[in-house]
């Protein structure tokens, strides 16, 4: 067992969340694995994008808490899952569960819909905007929460911008 799933595991094991409720812990970028009752249950894998390349094991179906090991200590997500897809709204939160750090939606597995992204301080970093999991569009912030650049994204799998703004004058 690696370091970082170990260390996640027992901080779930010592604040009591690893009861009946389905956990999915990322071994690494690749691979995550599904937990019920201190059991591992499924595993999926991921591709260089992140997105769901591949699962096994037991299908999926509810909530799930995704916890993941960052710089701030340990962020917490929950994505709804059908069929183990993800589908529907998902969010990661900071390790008191308190800031909202990203909300994203999937459908079908891949990203669908909106998805914001905050810093710690819950400054708005950046918009995205998904059509069955290609990018459309991107808007970034300042430390202001005015908008610093916006790209547009040609539908081809290249993902080139078609009209690119890069910074807005303030007036």
């Amino acid at each position: 067992m690696n370091k970082i799933r170990f260390s996640v595991m027992l901080f779930a094991v010592l604040v009591g969340t690893l009861s009946a409720t389905t956990y999915l812990i990322r071994e690494d970028d690749k691979i995550g694995v599904f937990y019920v009752d201190h059991r591992a249950v499924a595993k999926e894998a991921y591709d260089v994008s992140g997105t769901i390349s591949k699962a096994k094991g037991k299908k999926i179906n509810g909530t799930v808490h995704e916890l993941l090991p960052s710089n701030h200590g340990l962020t917490i997500a929950k994505y709804k899952y059908e069929n183990s897809v993800r589908n529907g709204e998902g969010k990661k939160y900071s390790e008191d569960g308190k800031k909202v750090l990203e909300t994203v939606n999937y459908k079908e597995g891949k990203l669908d819909g909106k998805r914001s992204v905050w810093n710690y301080e819950k400054v708005l970093l950046f918009e995205e905007e998904y059509k069955e999991g290609m990018l459309l569009s991107k808007i970034e912030y300042d430390a202001k929460g005015k908008v610093k650049k916006e790209t547009k994204f040609d539908s081809s799998e290249k993902k080139e911008p078609v009209k690119e703004k890069k910074e807005v004058q303030e007036k």
